[in-house]
Parts: structure tokens; C-alpha cells; sequence
């Protein structure tokens, strides 16, 4: 057999309520709702338009794609092959040797970018570790 647990007084403020402030409570709830439905579809229609804007990454994919596909029309044209056909019948190793040999360059690049940016930092650790042992020295001799 089940025990039921006595009701508290808590739980019983809620069945005194007459029906006139019943009906204020549900029209007080059934508005919020409307304002929670309201706000709820603002933030949708902004999280939209956030996400149409390409990010970085995108931005670069882009780019390369368009990149790619600019060089495949030239290669079409240097080859003679009219652009009615569809870029995709016309894939050859020299385009793809134009593509790893653009992407080799762009890494390489990048990789010459970041080294001379770590020796640019390296010796400005340098002249500041220098720097610092010229004020220490100086305050030394200072005192």
C-alpha cells in the first residue's frame, strides 16, 4: 500500500485562490510566454545574420578556391579546351602539380613568416634581458 504525505500549508495556499486571481495568473503567465517567444525569435534572426558572415577560416577557404579555380581557367585556356565544358573532366596532373606546387609555397611562406618572427623575438628577449642588467647594475652602483 501507498503512504501519502500530508499536504502543508504551502500546498494548500494554492487551491484558495479564487478563480478571478487564477485568471490574472494564467493571462500574467500566457504574456510572459509571448515576451519569452518575442525575445527568443530576435536572438534566432541575430544568430542568423551572425552566422552568414564568413569567419577567418572560411574567408581563406575562399580564397583559395578561387584562387584554384582562377588557375584552372587559365590552364583550360592555355590548353585550348572551351569553358562550356565542366571544369571537373578536366582534371590533369599538371594542374594538380599547379596546386601542390601553390600550396607548398604558400606553407613555405608561412613557415619563413613565423621564423623571422621568432628571431625578431628572440633578439628582443635579448636586449631586454641586457637592458635589465643595466638598470640592476646601475641601481647597484647608484647606492
Amino acid at each position: 500500500m501507498r503512504k501519502y504525505k500530508k499536504k502543508t500549508l504551502y500546498q494548500y495556499q494554492f487551491a484558495i485562490l479564487d478563480a478571478a486571481t487564477l485568471a490574472k495568473l494564467q493571462q500574467r503567465v500566457q504574456a510572459c510566454r509571448h515576451e519569452l517567444a518575442s525575445i527568443n525569435r530576435k536572438v534566432s534572426s541575430i544568430s542568423r545574420l551572425i552566422e552568414q558572415v564568413p569567419n577567418r577560416v572560411e574567408l581563406r577557404e575562399y580564397r583559395l578556391r578561387f584562387t584554384e579555380l582562377y588557375n584552372q581557367g587559365e590552364l583550360f585556356i592555355l590548353m585550348g579546351i572551351s569553358s562550356s565544358f565542366h571544369p571537373c573532366i578536366f582534371i590533369s596532373f599538371t594542374n594538380i602539380f599547379h596546386i601542390v606546387n601553390k600550396t607548398y609555397k604558400e606553407t613555405k611562406g608561412y613557415f619563413n613568416v613565423y621564423n623571422s618572427l621568432e628571431d625578431t623575438k628572440c633578439y628582443m628577449d635579448k636586449e631586454l634581458n641586457l637592458l635589465n642588467s643595466i638598470v640592476d647594475s646601475y641601481s647597484m652602483y647608484a647606492a
